[in-house]
């Protein structure tokens, strides 16, 4: 197991150690179409998601990043939003922090707009976005929101 985590992190230091904005939208663009074909790949597991279109982005984000409830605890939820604080182990975090990065930089340029057509496949009005004051390694968790419009 923690030969696979150094390697996860090794692949995000690989990626971000020498990012251009060419680079990064590249990467950006194959995260984005591995988490859609991740979506057709499971879409038989992801159908049978329970509760409300909110309820099941949520569920859907923890089985793609293989991490549970405790790791990631709904704070709020309201009609038209969720509020989660993910504290799960992050290799992309542990790379931004190696190489002295800003994950408040990091985490929008290359893993929000994945994230957010991930969970559309579920509902086109459903957005995923974060609270970039909240975010590691700034606070112990990073706030994550998946918005209903």
């Amino acid at each position: 197991m923690l030969s696979k985590l150094n390697a996860d992190i090794k692949k995000w230091i690989d990626i971000l150690s020498d990012a251009n904005r060419q680079r990064i939208d590249l990467f950006e663009q194959n995260l984005l179409n591995k988490r859609i074909q991740w979506f057709e790949d499971n879409k038989e597991v992801v159908h049978k998601l329970i509760g409300d279109d909110l309820e099941k982005a949520y569920q859907l984000l923890l089985m793609k990043l293989e991490i549970t409830k405790e790791e990631a605890p709904i704070i709020k939820k309201m009609n038209d939003k969720i509020i989660f604080h993910s504290m799960n182990f992050c290799p992309s975090l542990e790379a931004c922090k190696i190489l002295s990065l800003d994950t408040r930089v990091i985490c929008k340029s290359l893993l929000e707009r994945p994230t957010d057509a991930l969970i559309k496949r579920i509902n086109p009005r459903l957005t995923f976005t974060r609270n970039y004051r909240n975010i590691r390694p700034y606070t112990p968790y990073c706030e994550e929101i998946v918005l209903l419009e």
